[in-house]
């Protein structure tokens, strides 16, 4: 449904954001294929070594921890 009104996010693209429990680099992707903008996506950051192996992830964004709202505060 989302590619299916994939001219209104176009449109509104200055006002929406994505706010995502899911990686950046997972997510923007789909942010540009609708055109919205890079700087409106607040998601998880998840880190690479030198060689691009994973690293891990930055556990101090509160998008990246799983429980209640009480762990995002």
């Amino acid at each position: 449904s989302v590619l299916k009104n994939k001219e209104f996010f176009k449109r509104h693209a200055d006002s929406i954001y994505i706010i995502s429990g899911g990686f950046t680099e997972v997510v923007l992707p789909t942010s540009k294929l609708l055109g919205l903008k890079q700087s409106h996506v607040i998601a998880s950051t998840i880190f690479f070594d030198t060689k691009g192996k994973y690293k891990g992830f930055d556990s101090k964004n509160p998008l990246s921890r799983s429980g209640d709202r009480k762990s995002v505060v």
